[in-house]
């Protein structure tokens, strides 16, 4: 289904809210990703759609993200969930605050849920 590699997170301007991105790659075929959204408390957006659905080959996904803990925080079991016209595909991530308060994230395991 999909391959997701969580990339680095970028300071904003706002307090509290981070540019975090993550590489997606089609395993087999390009897949159509309707929207998208991170439901954690501490490292979160809203759901997000896509008009027109993001067709992933290779893709790097962008969104801000509210993430306000203090550095040495570790936030266990946020996901980053996509939805396909037939499945989601939830990415487990783990994020650690760094010393400077910055969010480094860690994709854990994908998994694939029929709907």
């Amino acid at each position: 289904m999909l391959e997701v590699v969580a990339g680095p997170c970028v300071r904003t301007d706002e307090e509290g809210v981070w540019q975090a991105s993550w590489r997606l790659r089609a395993v087999d075929e390009p897949v159509q990703v309707l929207e998208a959204w991170l439901p954690h408390d501490h490292f979160n957006r809203e759901r997000w759609r896509f008009n027109p659905p993001l067709m992933v080959e290779d893709t790097v996904l962008e969104a801000k993200v509210s993430c306000e803990d203090p550095a040495g925080t570790v936030i266990e079991n946020a996901f980053l969930i996509l939805r396909t016209p037939d499945r989601r595909v939830f990415a487990r991530l783990t994020v650690l605050i760094d010393g400077e308060g910055v969010p480094c994230q860690r994709c854990e395991s994908v998994t694939v849920q029929e709907v």
